[in-house]
């Protein structure tokens, strides 16, 4: 005889309801068993250890540890309302904002072609071993240092 799933009739494991906030508010909080809302919200979570993790475009996302408080058991007859509780409850997550991105190293420019200043070259040939005595200049010209005279090799 094939067994049968009996899985679907267990009862629900206990849950509380969780209050989160944030800020800045509109952050998507996500627990572990995939429930997810936006904040400020609640959400109903199973009473065991887990996380919530609250994300925000533009900010650094943060997990918080849920975990469960079991009350110190006190022997007295009078009834206790201490019962299991998640802490913290409720959730305030202030989110910070992503950090600037490093700045991009920027390609070097290309190098622009050096263009050669047009300057006279200084004179490197050596003048006549006998300079030509200095003709006077012509009528109306001003004087002023002679040119060296070059000759070719």
């Amino acid at each position: 005889m094939p067994s049968l799933d009996m899985s679907a009739f267990k009862p629900a494991p206990p849950t509380e309801q969780v209050r989160i906030e944030s800020e800045p508010p509109g952050a998507d909080a996500r627990t572990v068993t995939g429930a997810t809302c936006r904040t400020p919200c609640t959400l109903g979570l199973p009473m065991n250890d887990g996380t919530i993790t609250v994300a925000l475009n533009g900010y650094v996302a943060q997990t918080v540890p849920v975990q469960l408080e079991k009350p110190a058991e006190v022997r007295s007859e009078e009834f206790s309302s201490s019962s299991p509780h998640l802490n913290p409850n409720p959730i305030f997550v202030e989110l910070q904002p992503n950090p600037p991105p490093p700045p991009v190293a920027k390609k070097p420019a290309p190098k622009k072609p050096k263009v050669a200043a047009i300057h006279p070259k200084p004179a490197t040939a050596q003048a006549d071993p006998a300079p030509s005595p200095a003709r006077p200049p012509p009528s109306g010209m001003a004087t002023g240092p002679a040119w060296p005279t070059i000759t070719p090799r």
